[in-house]
């Protein structure tokens, strides 16, 4: 359920929203320094389970993009903090848990872009994340995201 990729120090864990108790678990023992939700408001209370809040813990960063999206460019924007938080975590070694409905689209886009943000080369990069996770980014928008080309 969930697929692991070193960068820098640490550990991003790329996952789908748990949708069960048995899922659930999963995330918890996988124990997120910081969890990062990419599945709007809507979706995340009508598939989550009770307690997933509570299980990804206090340091959450939620960053809401429409299913099979791009950020918005107010996301866009906002962006560089984000992932300054991200990284930050990263460069001690923590673990960074990120998820979007299905674990594929916008948490690929996300991963990469963070991939490429660190210093790797797009295309090695994204064959590098879909070693790990082959599903990972669906549309050609949401790579040029990645990429840091305009969409």
């Amino acid at each position: 359920m969930i697929s692991q990729i070193e960068l820098g120090a640490g550990l991003i864990g790329l996952s789908p929203l748990p949708r069960n108790l048995e899922e659930l678990e999963i995330v918890g023992a996988w124990r997120a320094d910081l969890a990062v939700s990419l599945t709007q408001d809507d979706e995340f209370h009508r598939l989550a389970p009770d307690g997933l809040i509570q299980v990804l813990g206090a340091d959450r960063l939620v960053f809401p993009i429409a299913d099979y999206g791009v950020p918005t460019d107010r996301q866009t924007q906002a962006w560089p903090d984000i992932a300054a938080c991200i990284t930050a975590c990263l460069e001690r070694g923590e673990r960074v848990l990120i998820h979007c409905k299905g674990g594929c689209g916008r948490t690929g886009m996300i991963v990469l872009r963070l991939m490429v943000e660190a210093g790797e080369d797009p295309d090695k990069a994204l064959h590098r994340l879909r070693r790990s996770r082959p599903c990972a980014i669906e549309t050609q928008a949401q790579l040029r995201w990645a990429q840091g080309c305009p969409v």
